[in-house]
């Protein structure tokens, strides 16, 4: 403010609001004049200078800082020469009303010492300190959003809850940061609205704050139909918001209460920015795509599934997770997503193109089975048909050989062959047995039979006996008649053994033992017929004949039933048994024997894995992608508005656009902020010039111009000239294709594919300082995957 035509009377009182700017004002003036030499009830006549720092704490007039405010020079005009005026008059009086001051608290020593603190809290108070000190918390908290949504948003297999809580802290921050930008526009008065200008831009902000609002009563009036939102009660109650922020700033604080101020625009602008993106994106983007748009983003997203698992790459353009700059792949997938939809015809013609890759690698990969489980799987099916094939073999055809082979080495074990000889043994001696106890019944018989006759001729001839010794002693009787009563006897006995040996089949009365009755004639004649008859019962095939001299011996007897039960017992088994086959042999004797090949092996009957692979899994990925595409092609006008899929559309298209749109605007937004500090430094760098009489004021609009195009061209160009791996040719066919359908949309999404790495980088430091503030450790990123088919 110029001294030139400093008014002799004081000026007429004016409103209490302007005395902090006039106060704030006192910086303008040539050269500082003393606190207290100015009248507290002047006004100066100029507008405040927006291009100055005016601290937000009113200078001191009392106490122990009255010295300090007398003593400090204005910063910002030290060493400036005194402005003059064309008249050079000389400066008038001024009608000054004295006031009294109190002596200071602390000694000059100690006032020196204070005074660069004091000058350091007046420059961080100021409007501009504090609103750097906000914009710096801010950039960290974009920059906190904007890696987390390359964290979140660069993959479309993150949780979709996540993504949710993402959105809402993204659109808090940029709402945060519209309004530090709208809060810029009242730091140059500290904060207060008083002015003209700025009570005019305070209520344009508050009328623009209110769209939202009256979008949710257009939407609630009109229905649906013509505005499709659905507002939650909490949105309705925060699109409020911008009408209180307004009545409370205008009724309340009047413009002159800095907090009251600050709070106001807060309510202001932050829900409306806030609740405007929401329903900016959701109306104007998501609400209005077709149903070819949605078909469109699924296919995107399915695009973007198959890059990020390293099935294929486009070209050079490899966008799998095992890439190392993940910073670079996960922007260039979120923003060539939304590129992709601008130009949707070749992006489908080259997953068509590239569909056998595709299916090749998805299958190598296992995505949706394991081929090396369904091989694994075959080859214990087919172990599996060979084993129940080999059973169904040996249970046909070993099972009833192996029966008889245990039959016969059971019949021809020592055990078996002794046990059937001593039952035939026992058999034949039962029966001398029975025929031993008959005899000897018969000797008795026979002797009693001898006995009885013998003493009946005895006593016949008795009488005769003593007459005949008296006649023989008186005579010369014959000799015939001498002792002739044995021979008498003699000739009984005999008449009874012959009787005897006719009733027992040729046996003799004299047998005193049973071994001599074995012995005898008539018992060998029995047993030789006994033994015949049980070799013609139980060996009819064996076709023995006893000789006639055959002669039974026990132990003889039993050696020879023994082998002819050996005997027998081949003989069945040879009649039984394929020919030639003998007993007791192992499968695969038996079937080698038999003349039955052996079945061949699992690695014979099996195909290799390469061929499998080939014949088997190929074909049902083939079938399963097919599939998916041709589900997508059946249901496709089912996701027009008003259809079954159409909100299930509606999330495709989010999944695809609202990333990207949140990328933007937080690139925009955190270039603004750079931008206004950018032009605050110009402006700050001109006004020293110009003070030093090193630049005319005339200048001061166009370098100011050319600074801002230095720095728009800077934030357009720069980020071209740094390394980005997917900025390649591939990249280059998608751009040009998208900017022949939409050209201003593809050259933005092309800037952000470009910045948006050098901003992650950047921004890498101070989230790792961020993470061991919290002491939280970063989840990994950089996943080992197997590369992506070439």
């Amino acid at each position: 403010m110029s001294n030139d035509a400093t008014p002799e009377k004081p000026a007429a009182t004016r409103a209490p609001e302007n005395a902090s700017a006039a106060a704030a004002d006192g910086h303008s003036h040539d050269a500082a004049p003393d606190a207290d030499a100015v009248p507290l009830d002047v006004v100066p006549p100029e507008a405040v200078d927006e291009d100055r720092e005016v601290s937000i704490l009113t200078p001191p007039d009392t106490g122990v800082y009255d010295d300090f405010a007398a003593e400090w020079p204005d910063e910002n005009l030290a060493g400036a020469p005194t402005k003059k005026t064309g008249t050079d008059k000389p400066p008038q009086k001024r009608n000054v009303r004295k006031k009294s001051r109190r002596q200071p608290l602390l000694p000059p020593a100690v006032r020196a010492q204070l005074a660069p603190v004091w000058g350091f809290a007046k420059k961080a108070f100021s409007g501009a300190g504090l609103l750097l000190l906000l914009s710096v918390g801010y950039l960290v908290a974009e920059i906190e959003f904007n890696m987390s949504l390359l964290d979140i948003a660069g993959s479309v297999r993150s949780d979709p809850a996540k993504m949710e809580d993402l959105q809402v802290f993204g659109r808090s921050v940029s709402a945060g940061g519209c309004f530090l930008l709208v809060l810029g526009l009242f730091a140059s008065s500290s904060f207060h609205v008083t002015a003209g200008r700025l009570r005019w831009l305070y209520y344009m902000v508050g009328l623009l704050a209110l769209v939202p609002m009256m979008v949710i009563f257009w939407a609630t009036i009109a229905g649906p139909g013509s505005f499709p939102i659905t507002p939650s009660g909490k949105d309705i109650l925060l699109s409020m918001a911008p009408a209180l922020g307004v009545a409370y700033g205008s009724a309340i604080g009047r413009g002159r209460n800095v907090f009251v101020n600050v709070v106001s625009l807060f309510l202001i602008v932050w829900p409306a920015v806030f609740l405007g993106q929401k329903l900016l994106i959701e109306q104007a983007l998501i609400e209005r795509t077709t149903w070819e748009q949605r078909v469109n983003a699924r296919y995107v997203l399915l695009l973007r599934s198959i890059l990020e698992n390293c099935t294929i790459n486009l070209e050079e353009l490899a966008l799998c997770d095992a890439e190392d700059e993940l910073d670079s792949v996960k922007s260039a997938r979120i923003i060539l997503g939304s590129m992709w939809m601008l130009s949707p015809e070749g992006i489908r013609a080259d997953m068509e193109e590239n569909k056998d890759k595709m299916v090749q690698s998805v299958a190598s990969r296992g995505m949706w089975f394991s081929p090396r489980a369904q091989y694994d799987r075959y080859l214990e099916k087919v172990s599996e048909e060979r084993t129940n094939i080999q059973q169904q073999m040996i249970d046909q055809y070993y099972m009833p050989y192996r029966k008889a082979s245990e039959e016969y080495d059971r019949a021809m074990s020592q055990e078996e062959v002794e046990k059937e000889s001593r039952k035939a043994v026992a058999e034949v001696e039962k029966e001398i047995d029975n025929g031993w106890k008959k005899y000897k019944a018969g000797v008795r018989e026979y002797q009693q039979r001898i006995s009885a006759s013998g003493l009946s001729m005895v006593q016949r001839i008795a009488p005769y006996k003593d007459r005949l010794r008296e006649y023989c002693a008186t005579r010369n009787c014959p000799p015939l008649l001498q002792g002739k009563e044995r021979s008498i006897v003699a000739d009984v006995a005999s008449e009874a053994e012959r009787e005897f040996a006719a009733r027992s089949g040729g046996y003799t009365p004299d047998i005193q033992t049973r071994a001599e009755f074995v012995a005898a004639y008539p018992t060998q004649l029995k047993l030789r017929e006994k033994v015949q008859e049980y070799i013609t019962t139980k060996i009819p095939d064996a076709g023995l004949t006893l000789p006639v001299n055959w002669y039974y011996e026990p132990e003889s007897f039993r050696q020879t039933v023994e082998v002819l039960v050996r005997q027998e017992i081949d003989r069945k088994w040879k009649k039984k048994a394929p020919a030639g086959m003998r007993p007791g042999l192992s499968i695969p004797e038996f079937f080698e024997a038999a003349g039955i090949p052996p079945l061949p092996s699992v690695d014979e009957l099996v195909m290799s894995p390469d061929v499998f692979f080939k014949k088997m899994i190929l074909p049902r990925y083939r079938q399963i992608v097919d599939n998916m595409l041709g589900d997508i092609e059946a249901e496709k006008q089912q996701y027009a508005n008003g259809q079954p899929l159409a909100e299930k559309g509606k999330d495709y298209a989010r999944a695809v656009y609202i990333p990207a749109v949140a990328l933007i605007i937080s690139l925009l937004v955190v270039l603004l902020t750079l931008l206004r500090w950018w032009n605050i430094m110009v402006r700050a760098g001109l006004a020293a010039l110009m003070r030093r009489h090193l630049m005319p004021g005339y200048m001061r609009f166009p370098v100011q111009a050319v600074m801002m195009g230095v720095f728009v061209a800077a934030v357009v160009t720069v980020p071209r000239f740094m390394p980005n791996p997917y900025a390649g040719v591939t990249y280059e066919k998608y751009r040009d294709n998208a900017i022949a359908q939409s050209p201003a949309m593809a050259r933005v999404l092309d800037w952000a594919i470009h910045t948006q790495p050098a901003v992650y980088r950047l921004g890498s430091p101070i989230r790792e300082m961020l993470d061991r503030l919290h002491q939280k450790a970063r989840p990994e990123t950089a996943a080992a995957k197997p590369a992506a088919t070439k």
